[in-house]
């Protein structure tokens, strides 16, 4: 069974940046954190789901499990899929779990960030997660980072430009990639 479209490039990111988590916390994240190692996590269940990059890391508040999802899509589903995550890798680690969602999609992002409701008040869910869509960040912003290894995100980045630009901003794109210090 070949997978979904939308699943490809998610795992193709995923390898792309699995050497670079470093890059990818120091750029997106807000915590000040340190990656000392994987931490690797499946999802036993009907069907099982593994999460993209999870790694340990000493923060400022001690030692934390770092979980970073990569999204070409909006998925609906992505708060459940998220808690999931974030219940196994505690529960596996018992550590606490900072989670980021990469999106890199076609089109604006529209998933929510967090599941929230309250029953009384001994029955509440406040869970909430980092959601960054790449195609909101100027193209300017990201080229100019100090965090160059991040320069392959420049296709996905820039919507508006992206679109508007065509073959031309992928040639740009090409162009800043090569003539930048990653070689």
């Amino acid at each position: 069974m070949q997978p979904q479209s939308g699943n490809r490039y998610d795992i193709t990111i995923k390898d792309l940046f699995a050497d670079e988590t470093q890059e990818l916390i120091n750029y997106f994240g807000h915590l000040e954190a340190k990656v000392v190692g994987d931490l690797k996590i499946e999802f036993p269940q009907v069907e099982t789901r593994v999460s993209d990059l999870v790694m340990r890391a000493e923060s400022q508040q001690g030692p934390v499990a770092i979980h970073l999802e990569f999204q070409s899509r909006n998925d609906d589903e992505m708060p459940y899929r998220m808690l999931r995550y974030a219940l196994e890798i505690h529960r596996t680690y018992h550590l606490p779990v900072y989670q980021m969602v990469i999106y890199f999609g076609q089109w604006q992002m529209n998933m929510t960030s967090q599941l929230a409701y309250h029953l009384g008040d001994r029955n509440l869910l406040d869970y909430r997660y980092h959601l960054i869509d790449v195609g909101n960040i100027t193209y300017e912003e990201l080229k100019n980072s100090p965090h160059q290894r991040l320069l392959s995100l420049l296709p996905v980045a820039d919507r508006e430009k992206r679109q508007k630009g065509g073959k031309e901003f992928l040639r740009r794109c090409v162009e800043d990639i090569i003539s930048s210090d990653l070689r």
